[in-house]
């Protein structure tokens, strides 16, 4: 697997605005057809197998040595999942990041236990801070500073 960073602002809008994730990836209130992903915002990675698009993993900066991710995997190469997050902390090995993070609402149980299967660490809950389908949800926080993903190594 390949993983590079892409500024093809379609592509990444069309992932993100496909209905395997849009639906699941926003709150309530988001409106699809004004979506415009941010370059300044988010470094935006595409992991490919064989020249085929696998997964797109928006990064979005927290401060000077932390990075909150995301993965979008596409639906037919989950099964892949594993790679491509050990592909994503082979990058972020390469970084000057100290720290990655993820925020997962509780309604995703198969996204926590991918987080923890990864070696992200359950650091807290936001609760009631998520809205899905008109109720507020908790956020699951999970992280793992360079130096506990290198344990696992």
């Amino acid at each position: 697997m390949i993983i590079t960073r892409t500024f093809d602002v379609d592509l990444i809008k069309s992932v993100v605005t496909s209905d395997t994730f849009w639906d699941s990836g926003t709150e309530d209130g988001a409106i699809k057809e004004c979506y415009e992903p941010s370059l300044q915002k988010y470094v935006w990675l595409v992991v490919e197998n064989d020249g085929v698009l696998v997964a797109l993993i928006p990064l979005e900066h927290i401060g000077a040595v932390t990075v909150m991710v995301h993965f979008l995997v596409l639906k037919e190469h989950r099964k892949e999942s594993r790679n491509i997050a050990n592909c994503l902390l082979q990058w972020f090995n390469k970084t000057d990041y100290q720290k990655i993070i993820t925020e997962i609402p509780e309604i995703y149980p198969h996204v926590i236990r991918f987080a923890a299967g990864a070696g992200l660490k359950q650091e807290g809950i936001r609760t009631k801070s998520h809205l899905k389908n008109g109720e507020l949800i908790d956020m699951h926080l999970y992280g793992a500073t360079k130096e506990e993903i290198n344990k696992g190594f």
